[in-house]
């Protein structure tokens, strides 16, 4: 949504910039949006899930 947002403004204010610029700030958003989803599912963990999941959810 916020893509589609920032793409109709430069549309609007007539800014052009390459598909890679657009990947570029929308990988920036997502990993900063998967960063605070990892914190809070690491925060709702209770003792003892390690043994269950594999490690790379851990």
């Amino acid at each position: 949504m916020i893509e589609s947002i920032e793409r109709r403004a430069d549309s609007a204010f007539k800014v052009q910039r390459k598909e890679s610029e657009y990947n570029q700030i929308f990988s920036e958003n997502y990993e900063e949006i998967l960063a605070e989803n990892r914190e809070e599912i690491e925060d709702r963990r209770l003792p003892g899930d390690d043994l269950y999941l594999p490690p790379e959810i851990n």
